[in-house]
């Protein structure tokens, strides 16, 4: 299963770059998508959440896919610009972009910022909404008429067409509660350009699936979503999805070693590496593996045991509910899988000096 020479272990713990799994994620992907955009007959494209994991070796591959890619940060634009041209790069996030930064949308995430976007130059003004009833902190919320009034006048003088987004992870809040909230997002942009009277002509649903629940999304589900915002919005051209997880969380593992064997009351090793190294490992599992002496890799199933991070942080527990076989012994490598996401790009450097 893992064919890792020793001298790919020679220095733990290390994180593993698996390029087929990214390379045959994108040919899934891109499959589901152009099904779904024959089925609708609406452009649906893919843009990449590039704070997931701005590492080039993803960047590469998913600029050669023909996605798009999502920044939220002047620094993340002048990353991507290295891969990406400025008809291919969304800007999002809290933080306005400055105006000398080409894009192909951006997303205000406020009125003020939306204030501040409307004399740019792009074809679309971009709004990013706050469905009511969600408990995100992102976008603008139209809770009232008097903030309705506020946005559609800015909208008007704008005279453009608009480009609508949402930010809300399915991952977090569920697939159900996902759905009632695009749904009362699609009602809320479509009240906004009925009184704006600007036509809606990009609709983005935003990101935060897990890889097989989008999957599923885009073969079975999106479509009625689809369907629902072009019968609201008969200038439809566009309809974006940004995936980050749902694409590279499968694509690097980390290996670490065991350096100390505890089998007194409830079993538990300790390895070389840390939840600075897997900070996603207190919100959700990865699957484990140890190879075992003859060089076979294991998946270790559920069990009672837990491995212990390096640290002296009482928090650092890097999985819990593990069996933990008799034959791991000091030095015996274990490897996390499906670490590519943010357990890579929020990983830091923590009690090594």
């Amino acid at each position: 299963m893992w064919p890792l020479a020793d001298a790919a272990l020679a220095k733990t713990p290390v994180r593993l770059f698996l390029a087929d799994r990214l390379d045959r994620r994108l040919v899934v992907l891109n499959e589901l998508r152009a099904g779904l955009s024959e089925r609708t007959g609406v452009d649906v494209r893919l843009a990449y959440s590039l704070k997931t994991n701005p590492d080039p070796r993803v960047l590469r591959p998913v600029q050669a896919a023909d996605w798009w890619v999502e920044v939220i940060s002047d620094a993340e634009y002048d990353l991507a610009r290295r891969y990406f041209e400025p008809g291919s790069i969304i800007r999002n996030g809290p933080v306005p972009g400055r105006g000398d930064r080409a894009v192909r949308w951006t997303f205000a995430d406020s009125e003020g910022a939306l204030a501040a976007a409307a004399p740019a130059l792009n074809d679309e003004i971009g709004l990013r909404l706050r469905p009511n009833g969600g408990q995100s902190r992102f976008g603008i919320e139209l809770t009232d008429d008097k903030a309705l009034s506020r946005v559609a006048a800015l909208l008007r003088s704008a005279a453009r067409p608009i480009a609508v987004s949402m930010h809300v992870q399915a991952s977090v809040v569920g697939k159900k509660t996902w759905r009632t909230l695009a749904a009362t997002f699609l009602r809320q942009s479509e009240q906004l350009a009925r009184c704006s009277g600007a036509p809606v002509r990009v609709v983005n649903f935003g990101g935060g699936f897990e890889p097989h629940d989008l999957d599923v999304f885009l073969e079975r589900d999106a479509e009625a979503h689809i369907d629902m915002a072009r019968g609201k919005f008969p200038a439809l051209e566009v309809v974006v999805l940004e995936p980050g997880k749902a694409l590279v969380q499968d694509a690097m593992a980390l290996v670490a070693r065991a350096v100390e064997i505890r089998r007194r009351g409830r079993p538990e090793i300790v390895v070389d590496a840390a939840l600075a190294d897997l900070p996603m490992a207190r919100y959700r599992r990865h699957p484990v593996w140890a190879r075992r002496f003859d060089g076979r890799w294991l998946q270790l199933v559920r069990g009672d045991g837990r491995i212990l991070g390096r640290t002296c942080m009482e928090h650092d527990i890097v999985a819990t509910a593990v069996d933990l076989p008799s034959w791991i012994e000091v030095d015996t490598p274990l490897l996390f899988d499906a670490c590519g996401a943010y357990d890579a790009s929020m990983a830091h450097r923590f009690g090594l000096g």
